[in-house]
């Protein structure tokens, strides 16, 4: 059963403009634009949404809020932590609030632990956990690639859904499809078309956050047989012009020029130079305009 298939956003976190504090309050109308926008569903507390920065008690609420906003949409919970015991807690939680799926990476930290050793740490999860699992596959920060023999391992468990590939490598990801459980979410937004074309299930893309209703059209025009290179090609210059910029500071802003509110970033990250903010508003002015976005297909 394809209970993940879609187009995921990547959701950031509101916070304070200082990134102090968390704002809850906002997530309603976070996912309300989400939602009118197409989506199919949200992740939320992964790498965009700063989850590895965040407490668990603020993670608590965030879920908590999430969970009665959520309307139609479906809710991955990124467990981005490299304690047991938090993990575990945010597993039971997952449950409680009826999620759709777990995201989990690698134990970061403990990058020299033989594979066995990250086997067994996913093998304690999956036998436990009541809510399906997506592994997360994103050794640019976590030093860790998820081997494919280990995924045919843990495909044992029918807990394992899948995994979310964002090693930005389209290679991998055609690997990936053909080891079992054989069930991709894309994390790369300048491969959506792509992965589509290879049989990914979807994507879970940041720059959703910005042009969510680009990324909708490319996966839903694509499944009904239109011609979306020429989409492809704007989502890939969204993605290149935010790597010119810090990428989460630059997503922010550009949601506050679509009249999104969702504050400041939290260090490490840091907020724009005058700069900066410049050239993200000219960017978002440019594909904000584009009526090619808000195409139905």
């Amino acid at each position: 059963m394809k209970i993940l298939n879609g187009a995921f956003c990547a959701t950031v976190t509101p916070m304070t403009k200082d990134g102090e504090r968390i704002l809850p309050e906002n997530i309603g109308p976070l996912f309300h634009y989400f939602s009118t926008s197409g989506l199919d569903g949200i992740l939320l507390l992964g790498s965009t949404g700063e989850g590895a920065s965040l407490s668990l008690e603020e993670k608590k609420v965030l879920i908590d809020e999430a969970s009665s906003c959520r309307g139609g949409l479906k809710l991955i919970l990124g467990c981005i932590t490299t304690s047991m015991s938090e993990l575990m807690e945010l597993v039971q939680l997952g449950k409680k609030k009826n999620a759709t799926a777990l995201l989990i990476p690698p134990p970061f930290y403990y990058k020299s632990v033989p594979e066995e050793g990250i086997e067994k740490y996913f093998e304690y999860v999956l036998e436990r956990s009541e809510v399906p699992i997506l592994l997360y596959n994103i050794p640019s920060n976590t030093g860790i690639s998820l081997s494919r023999g280990m995924l045919e391992r843990l495909s044992r468990f029918d807990t394992l859904y899948g995994i979310k590939e964002s090693s930005g490598k389209i290679q991998e990801t055609s690997k990936y499809l053909l080891t079992k459980p054989k069930r991709i979410l894309l994390g790369s937004d300048m491969n959506l078309l792509r992965g589509l074309e290879l049989g990914v299930e979807g994507i879970i893309s940041a720059c959703a956050n910005v042009v969510p209703e680009l990324v909708v059209n490319i996966r839903k025009g694509y499944l009904s047989g239109k011609e979306v290179t020429i989409l492809q090609k704007r989502l890939s210059e969204v993605r290149k012009a935010l790597g010119q910029i810090p990428f989460l500071a630059g997503l922010k802003r550009w949601m506050k020029f679509r009249d999104i509110e969702v504050g400041g970033i939290r260090l490490p990250y840091y907020s724009l130079t005058k700069e900066e903010q410049d050239k993200i508003l000219l960017i978002a002015s440019k594909y904000n305009i584009n009526s090619e976005l808000h195409t139905s297909f």
